[in-house]
C-alpha cells in the first residue's frame, strides 16, 4: 500500500519540465476563469522554489507577490508578466479561429497612389 502524498508533492511530480508546465498554464487559461489561471501560476511558483525565490529573481516584494497571486489577488499585468518571465514563460496572443460575434476589422478602400 502506497503512502499518501501532499498536493504540493503531487504538483511537483506533475510539473516536471517546461512543456508540462506550459500545458498546465495553457489549460488553466482555457478555463476562462482568472482565478483558475492565478491558482495555476501560484502552483508553478511553489514548484519553482516559492515566492521568496521568485521575489529575488524579479526584484518584486515577496508579500506583494503572495497577495497578488492569492485566491483574492489581482496582479498587475507587469507583475504577472515579470513573474512568468522569471519562470521561463511569456504571454502570447494568437488568433482564435472560430468565435461567434467576433468584431471584424473594417475593410479599407485601396487608394490609387500617383507618383
Amino acid at each position: 500500500m502506497g503512502r499518501l502524498i501532499s498536493q504540493e508533492e503531487s504538483l511537483a511530480r506533475l510539473l516536471t519540465g517546461k512543456k508540462k508546465v506550459e500545458a498546465y498554464l495553457n489549460a488553466a487559461l482555457e478555463e476562462d476563469d482568472p482565478r483558475a489561471f492565478l491558482a495555476a501560476v501560484r502552483n508553478v511558483i511553489k514548484v519553482k522554489g516559492g515566492f521568496t525565490a521568485i521575489s529575488k529573481v524579479t526584484n518584486l516584494n515577496r508579500e506583494h507577490l503572495y497577495k497578488s497571486f492569492s485566491t483574492k489577488g489581482n496582479p498587475r499585468f507587469d507583475s504577472l508578466n515579470t513573474t512568468l518571465n522569471a519562470m521561463g514563460y511569456r504571454i502570447c496572443i494568437k488568433p482564435e479561429p472560430k468565435i461567434k460575434n467576433r468584431i471584424k476589422p473594417k475593410k479599407v478602400k485601396k487608394e490609387k497612389i500617383y507618383a
